[in-house]
């Protein structure tokens, strides 16, 4: 699965932004530099922990979080 750029978030570098936690979820060396760039990421594998919801057109999925791969 590829997800578009922070799976529809802002790319931003607030510790509370669903760009800075997906990012660090996927390279948890971004926390020290506490900037990221796609290129960080990219390629990187990771578990999405997804919600089924009621929306205007039927039943759809939102990405609640991203975890880490464990190695």
């Amino acid at each position: 699965m590829e997800l578009r750029w922070w799976a529809g978030s802002k790319p931003s570098n607030h510790p509370r932004s669903n760009a800075y936690l997906y990012s660090t979820a996927l390279n948890p060396a971004i926390k020290t530099e506490r900037r990221f760039r796609p290129e960080d990421v990219v390629g990187r594998e990771c578990l999405l922990d997804l919600d089924i919801y009621d929306g205007v057109d039927g039943k759809k999925n939102r990405i609640d979080g991203i975890l880490p791969v464990e190695e």
